[in-house]
């Protein structure tokens, strides 16, 4: 499955890993250069009011970068935007497309911002900036201060999260080393764990509740996309191919890995 670049744009710091981490792991080992945009800096995702937005963002500032070296992505960049903070799509569409234009990524990987019941605004407005930008930097007279000729169109786009997908990625060999990935986020596994005593007392520690809540929201995920194909664990994508200004769904069903 290898592909020359791909660009994976995404909310907060560890949504990568936590929702594509297999597919990440497969590209690295197939040749294919990855490339991350973190949209906001993870500061306000906490329960604990002892610790201050700008040291929190130091610390998943420093979790998301260890993670990245450990899969082999090539960059990380964390745009400057607090979490939670009503970016406006239309700016972080210019940003993106910005960034697009410089990298001229093959396939783009997102928010699926369409899933019904999403409500965190961080990745609603990531994955429609997201999907803008990956159909419309081509075009030299959106945002012209960016363009440059001989920008190339993304060809594909990948929505993760989805709840109606027509792609699946076998997972099956890798997934034992995507669970390995939640230890680089260890405030994020503590912040999970907390939340999860608020609802249930348990006397172990916040780190090994919300670890063990993530790698059963993995392993249980992976199962039932794998279901649907005869997989044993997969991960599932909306996917779309970029024409003219629009999406094309028409390829319905490809199983990469199977």
């Amino acid at each position: 499955m290898h592909h020359s670049l791909v660009f994976f744009i995404f909310a907060h710091p560890d949504d990568a890993e936590i929702c594509c981490g297999g597919l990440i792991v497969k590209l690295v080992k197939d040749g294919s250069e990855v490339h991350y945009l973190c949209c906001t800096d993870g500061s306000r995702g906490t329960f604990n009011p002892d610790i201050s937005p700008k040291h929190l963002a130091v610390i998943r500032d420093s979790e998301l970068k260890s993670a990245a070296k450990d899969l082999g992505v090539k960059t990380v960049e964390i745009l400057p935007h607090c979490d939670c903070d009503e970016i406006q799509e239309y700016f972080l569409r210019k940003e993106i497309i910005a960034r697009i234009r410089r990298l001229q990524p093959e396939i783009v990987v997102t928010h699926d911002a369409w899933k019904p019941y999403l409500v965190h605004p961080d990745h609603i407005v990531t994955g429609l900036a997201a999907c803008r930008a990956a159909v419309f930097s081509p075009f030299p007279h959106i945002y012209p201060d960016t363009f440059s000729p001989g920008v190339n169109s993304v060809r594909e786009v990948f929505l993760f999260d989805t709840d109606l997908p027509n792609m699946f990625i076998d997972i099956s060999e890798v997934i034992e080393r995507k669970i390995h990935l939640l230890s680089h986020f260890p405030s994020q596994m503590e912040q999970a764990g907390a939340q999860q005593k608020m609802i249930r007392p348990d006397n172990r520690s916040n780190y090994d509740i919300g670890r063990e809540m993530y790698e059963d929201i993995i392993r249980r995920t992976s199962t039932q996309a794998g279901v649907i194909t005869g997989i044993r664990h997969a991960e599932a994508y909306r996917r779309f191919l970029v024409r003219n200004g629009h999406f094309d769904a028409r390829e319905q069903e490809r199983i990469p890995g199977k």
